[in-house]
């Protein structure tokens, strides 16, 4: 059955405009810190999320999707391939660390999140 279900989240995923495949890999990404424990105040703006992880954090992580993300919902930058590849590369950093932080934690959330 959650070979079916993965197969189904990534033929959804493949329907997707390149814009949606971004905001769902923007709030994957998001979602992941938020399960690290890093968690965005109601009162602030990305930017100021942004600074407030990289002053409490331990780890080591530029999140530049964050500020990237800001760009493209408030100013005029496009979506491009560089932009999709820095954020799936993120990602792959951040997963790095949830993964060294509890093993079974990191196991648990790839087998029912990592869809696409």
């Amino acid at each position: 059955i959650v070979f079916v279900v993965r197969l189904v989240g990534k033929l959804q995923n493949m329907k997707k405009t390149e814009k949606e495949r971004y905001y769902w890999k923007v709030k994957r990404n998001l979602r992941l810190l938020e399960i690290m424990g890093y968690v965005m105040e109601d009162t602030e703006t990305l930017a100021e999320f942004l600074y407030r992880i990289q002053r409490e954090q331990k780890l080591d992580l530029k999140l530049n999707f964050i500020r990237t993300y800001e760009e493209i919902i408030y100013g005029d930058k496009e979506i491009d391939e560089g932009i999709m590849s820095e954020l799936d590369n993120e990602y792959t950093n951040i997963i790095a660390i949830y993964k060294d932080k509890s093993k079974l934690r990191y196991i648990w959330y790839v087998f029912w999140n990592d869809v696409g």
